[in-house]
């Protein structure tokens, strides 16, 4: 399975070079493709996922290491399980 970091970073080069890919994309006849990257809400949520899952990173790695005990990596859970219903509410 890919780490989610490497997901994050991917996510984000592609959402840099959006506007390379759908040229590319034109140029390679995939127009169907292509088109995905001149709309606004398939970019919208490319950077949607860019944004969540470097949070669901951050939120690994701050759980991570020796020492930490199940009650404090709980306290990070629900606060960021609520985080996650605000934003399916909001999107």
């Amino acid at each position: 399975m890919v780490g989610c970091h490497v997901l994050v970073r991917d996510l984000k080069r592609v959402y840099a070079l959006r506007v390379k890919i759908f040229v590319f994309l034109k140029k390679q006849k995939h127009v169907f493709l292509a088109e995905k990257f001149n709309q606004e809400k398939f970019i919208a949520n490319v950077a949607y996922l860019a944004d969540l899952f470097n949070s669901l990173s951050c939120l690994n790695r701050s759980m991570q290491g020796p020492g930490f005990i199940i009650i404090g990596r709980t306290a990070k859970i629900i606060p960021y399980n609520n985080k996650l219903i605000f934003w399916g509410k909001v999107a």
